[in-house]
C-alpha cells in the first residue's frame, strides 16, 4: 500500500494533511488506538524535526506499508550548508547518507560537502537541544532513520514495524 503524496512546506502548508493520512493508513491496516498514535506521533516528529533542522523547504510526504511495515517518506528541496547537512544526518540510524552509495555517490557526497557554506555554531543553543529531543523521540519510536541527501534534495524515511 501507499498512500497519496501530500504536498508540505517549512511554513506548516499540508501538516494537519500529512497526520490525517497517517491515521487513515492506520485504520486501513486497522492498527488500533495505539498503533495509530505511534504512527501519528512518528509523522509528527518528522515533519517537525524537518521543519526545524530546514530553513526555506517544501516537498511530499506520503507512507508505504507492505507486511505491517510502515516507512515514513518526506523528500523535501532546501538551501544545503554544512551545518544542516550534519543535524539532518545525526538525525538517521546509521548517521550516514543514505545516498551516498557507490563510488560516484560517494563523490557527489564528497563534493557536495565541499562547497556547502560552513557552519558559524559552536555552542549548544535551546534550539540544539529542542533539536536532540524531537530526534530522541523518533529514535525510541522508529525502527530506523534513514537520511539521503542529493544536492538540495533531503530524504528522510522513518520505518517501523506494527
Amino acid at each position: 500500500m501507499r498512500t497519496d503524496s501530500i504536498y508540505v512546506t517549512n511554513e506548516g502548508f499540508g501538516f494537519d494533511d500529512a497526520l490525517d493520512q497517517a491515521e487513515a493508513a492506520a485504520r486501513f491496516r486497522d492498527l488500533g488506538p495505539r498503533g495509530t498514535l505511534k504512527l501519528r506521533l512518528l509523522t509528527e516528529e518528522m515533519i517537525g524535526m524537518m521543519r526545524f533542522l530546514t530553513d526555506k523547504s517544501e516537498g511530499d510526504f506520503w507512507i508505504e506499508e507492505e507486511n505491517g511495515v510502515f516507512t515514513l517518506h518526506l523528500r523535501v528541496d532546501t538551501p544545503m550548508n554544512a551545518d544542516m547537512r550534519k543535524k539532518l544526518l545525526a538525525a538517521s540510524t546509521s548517521g550516514e547518507n543514505s545516498a551516498a552509495k557507490g563510488v560516484t555517490g560517494k563523490l557527489r557526497d564528497l563534493f557536495d560537502r565541499f562547497v556547502e557554506p560552513g557552519s558559524g555554531k559552536d555552542g549548544r543553543t535551546a534550539e540544539e537541544r529542542w533539536d536532540e529531543l524531537e530526534k530522541s523521540v523518533i529514535a525510541n519510536l522508529a525502527d530506523d532513520v534513514s537520511v539521503g541527501i542529493v544536492g538540495t534534495t533531503v530524504e528522510m524515511t522513518v520505518t517501523k514495524a506494527f
